[in-house]
Formats: structure tokens, C-alpha cells, sequence
């Protein structure tokens, strides 16, 4: 995704359908991956935003693994700013 348009809450609107199509594939555990890059500020802030993970590693680098249970919770609280929408 474009740093453009990370920070505008498209990419917790995009986590959170793609946890729902986990959830309805029998899914319930997410695990994400954050690298710290010189430009990858936009995503530090995403994984931060999300809520009710557990740490699985963390590394002398920043670099971190967390794991979410989303059988019954999305990691992603919801936005004001963007909303995804099934027609």
C-alpha cells in the first residue's frame, strides 16, 4: 500500500474485511510482522493502532511479531475516516 494513503485509515478498514474472510474460512489467529524500515513509519503506527495482540518477538531492531485471536474480535478499531462498503 502507498504511504500516500496509509495514515488515512484505509489500511484498518482493509485488515478488518480481511479478517472477516479469515473468520468465515474457519481462521483464528492472525499473526502480523512489523519491519522497521527508514520509511516505514505509516506501518509502525498501523500495527500500533491495533488492539489485543500478544507479542510473540521482538527484536533488537524493532522488528516484531504479534499474534491476534480474531475468532470473535477484529484487531481493528474502527474509523470515522474510510469505510469499506459490499454493494
Amino acid at each position: 500500500m502507498s504511504c500516500r494513503v496509509m495514515g488515512r485509515y484505509i489500511e484498518d478498514q482493509l485488515l478488518g474485511h480481511l479478517v472477516e474472510e479469515l473468520r468465515a474460512e474457519g481462521v483464528s489467529t492472525l499473526r502480523v510482522r512489523y519491519l522497521p524500515t527508514k520509511k516505514n513509519e505509516p506501518a509502525r503506527a498501523f500495527v500500533e493502532r491495533l488492539s489485543g495482540g500478544r507479542v510473540l518477538s521482538e527484536e533488537a531492531t524493532g522488528a516484531r511479531t504479534l499474534e491476534f485471536a480474531i475468532g470473535e474480535r477484529s484487531p481493528v478499531t474502527q474509523s470515522a475516516y474510510a469505510e469499506l462498503v459490499r454493494r
